[in-house]
C-alpha cells in the first residue's frame, strides 16, 4: 500500500514491490483493497469492456465476499480507476488472476502493469506454486503484458460468440449427449485422457486440472454433458446459462476429438440454451476443430471468432517459468479489437 498526503506521496507499505512503488509515487497513484463503496466506479469500467457484456458485475460482490480472492484496486485522481483480482484455488496451488480492468480514459498509463506486478507478489506472498490467467489471442497488450512478467503460454483453444440462436445447427443424432454427475465424468475421463488439452479443464475462461474436486467445483455452476461411444467417452461439455442484464447467455465448452461428436454436442448445447430462454452462446472448443466450425458456416463473421490463451508462471525455483525462453505467440499485426483478461 502507498500512502499520501494532499496528494504528496509520503511512504509505501512493507509489503510494497519496490517496482510497484516506484511507479505509483512517478504517476501519484495508489494500490489498495476494492471496498464494496467502489462499486459505481467498477460499473463504470465494466461499461466499457465487451462491448458491455462484462462478467465482472455479476461476481464483483462474490469476489468480495470470499477469503481466497483478494481484489486489489488502483486509484488516480480520488477514483478507482482500475483493478484486478487473485483467487487462491486448487488447495492453494494455484493463484487465479482475473478481472483486469483499466478505465478508458485512464489507458496507455502503465496501470496494468502495475496492477499485474503488484497482484504477482501477492501470490508470492500466498506461497502459491504458480500464477494462471486467460485472455484472448487477438489481446495484443494483454499478451505483451504476460511475456514482460515472466507467464508462457501453455494451452489454446478455440472460441466463438453466437448471436442469434434461432438458427438451426446441423442435424446430427450420434452420439447422444446426457447430463452425468461429476464422479462418472472422471472415471469416464480416466479411461479416455486424451480428450483433454494438457490436462486441463477448461470452463467460461477459467481453469482447472482434471480431478473430481475440479468437476465437483464446476458443477456447482455448470452442467456436465458426455456423450458415450461403446461405453468409452466420446465427447464432453461443461455448459451453463450466464445472467446478462435481462437476459441470459449460454456458455459452454466443448471437447471432441471428431468432427460429428463435436457437431452432436452443439447441436445438443443449442438445444438445452433454447429451453432455457438463452439468445446467444459462447463456446470453447479444441482449435484442431475449427476448419470444421468454419465450412458448417455456423459462424462465418470474423469479429465472432477468437482464441483463448491460457498462460502460466512459475513461482517455484527461483521464480523460473517453465519455459523461459518459451515465448508467447502474438497475434499477428492485423488490427483487431482488444479483448480484456477474463
Amino acid at each position: 500500500m502507498c500512502y499520501y498526503f494532499q496528494g504528496k506521496y509520503l511512504a509505501c507499505a512493507k509489503d510494497t514491490n519496490k517496482k510497484t512503488c516506484v511507479g505509483l509515487k512517478m504517476m501519484n497513484a495508489k494500490i489498495r483493497p476494492v471496498r464494496p463503496s467502489d462499486l459505481e466506479s467498477i460499473l463504470e469500467i465494466s461499461k466499457q469492456t465487451w462491448g458491455g457484456f462484462d462478467y465482472l458485475p455479476n461476481v464483483i460482490g462474490e469476489w468480495l465476499k470470499n477469503s481466497d480472492s483478494h481484489t486489489y484496486g488502483l486509484e488516480a485522481d480520488k477514483k478507482l480507476v482500475a483493478l484486478a483480482n487473485l483467487r487462491v484455488i486448487e488447495g492453494g496451488k494455484t493463484g487465479w488472476m482475473e478481472g483486469l480492468r483499466v478505465h478508458a480514459d485512464y489507458r496507455g498509463k502503465g496501470f496494468a502493469s502495475l496492477l499485474t506486478e503488484y497482484v504477482i507478489d501477492k501470490g508470492k506472498k500466498q506461497k502459491v506454486d504458480r500464477l494462471r490467467y486467460t485472455t484472448g489471442s487477438d489481446n495484443e497488450a494483454s499478451l505483451k503484458l504476460a511475456s514482460k512478467h515472466g507467464f508462457s503460454q501453455i494451452l489454446e483453444m478455440g472460441v466463438f460468440w453466437h448471436p442469434n440462436l434461432k438458427v438451426e445447427s446441423p442435424s446430427i443424432f450420434y452420439p447422444s449427449a446426457r447430463k452425468q454427475d461429476p464422479p462418472k465424468v472422471y472415471t469416464l475421463l480416466q479411461e479416455n485422457p486424451s480428450l483433454i488439452p494438457n490436462n486441463t479443464l477448461v470452463y467460461d475462461w477459467k481453469a482447472l486440472d482434471i480431478s473430481l474436486q475440479s468437476l465437483t467445483t464446476i458443477a456447482k455452476t455448470h452442467r456436465l454433458y458426455a456423450a458415450l461411444k461403446k461405453g468409452r467417452i466420446d465427447s464432453l461439455s461443461l455448459a451453463y446459462p450466464r445472467p446478462h442484464r435481462k437476459s441470459r447467455i449460454w456458455i459452454t465448452t466443448i471437447y471432441a476429438k471428431e468432427p460429428v461428436s463435436f457437431f452432436a454436442q452443439l447441436d445438443h448445447n443449442m438445444t438445452e440454451a433454447q429451453k432455457e430462454g438463452c439468445k446467444a452462446m459462447m463456446c470453447t472448443y479444441r482449435t484442431e476443430l475449427e476448419k470444421n466450425l468454419l465450412d458448417a458456416k455456423i459462424v462465418s463473421n470474423r469479429r465472432w471468432r477468437t482464441h483463448l490463451v491460457l498462460l502460466e508462471r512459475l513461482l517455484r525455483s527461483g521464480d523460473a517459468t517453465r519455459s523461459s525462453k518459451k515465448c508467447i505467440r502474438l497475434a499477428s499485426t492485423q488490427r483487431k479489437p482488444r479483448r480484456p483478461r477474463k
